[in-house]
């Protein structure tokens, strides 16, 4: 066994772009730049292998939202952001993409578990290959303490549905932070010794919040119900429950 073996590299006496970067240095954690909740910070990640910190002074149960807009403003930055523990290393959340592989742009919502400094890491994905003048990126720090609203809008309450599929729908908004997912139960007419079974989460709202549910296996029944939690990015939720529903094979 030889080990590994690296290719394509080029030595060149031509310096990495020089950008005007306000933020500058901000390589470590001992140099992040300072922000605060309902700021926003342009960036950039420049040269290749660039990380860019900021750091940001926050108390315990607050609910902060850490925002990249990137490749939604035309940047070539597929960004990664890290956030990061008073003490510099030890990393409490971390996010790629809002939607995976769809949304490229990063978002982060935490709790924050103490009153003190908190610090952002801010890298492309495919670190250390990326960074130029191109890959340049809007920082948005901010908190949300509010609950998302959220409401069953199909299938509406004491109605029936037919043996074969049932779409449920969901309007759901959230401000300022957005909704992130909707989650989805089920709960069959049996209140006695059955118990709620969680369906699955839609992650992605772009084409309305809904679940499609197969009840081609499920008995006729009267007074099921469903339940739903909408989320939103910092982690607030909303429930919905609707039941007294009816499955049968004959429409009335």
């Amino acid at each position: 066994y030889r080990g590994w073996y690296i290719d394509d590299v080029s030595i060149t006496t031509d310096p990495p772009p020089l950008l005007l970067d306000a933020n500058e240095p901000n390589d470590s954690s001992s140099q992040a730049t300072p922000i605060g909740y309902g700021q926003v910070k342009p960036g950039d990640i420049c040269p290749n292998g660039d990380y860019d910190y900021f750091s940001f002074y926050g108390l315990s149960g607050e609910r902060a939202v850490i925002d990249i807009d990137a490749m939604s403003i035309g940047s070539w930055l597929d960004p990664y952001a890290f956030l990061i523990d008073s003490d510099g290393t030890t990393i409490l959340g971390e996010n790629d993409d809002e939607i995976l592989g769809e949304v490229r742009d990063s978002k982060l919502g935490y709790q924050l578990p103490h009153d003190g400094s908190y610090y952002v890491q801010l890298r492309a994905w495919n670190h250390p290959s990326a960074g130029g003048a191109a890959y340049y990126y809007i920082f948005n720090l901010y908190q949300d303490d509010q609950l998302p609203t959220a409401q069953i809008t199909s299938p509406v309450d004491l109605s029936w549905m037919g043996t074969y599929t049932e779409t449920v729908t969901v309007a759901a908004t959230d401000v300022p932070s957005g909704v992130q997912r909707v989650e989805y139960l089920w709960h069959s007419a049996d209140w006695s010794t059955s118990d709620w079974v969680w369906l699955g989460a839609d992650e992605d709202g772009r084409d309305g919040w809904s679940w499609l549910f197969d009840t081609s296996s499920l008995p006729d029944q009267r007074g099921a119900a469903f339940y739903i939690w909408a989320f939103d990015w910092a982690g607030n939720w909303t429930g919905q429950v609707f039941g007294t529903l009816v499955l049968t094979g004959s429409p009335p």
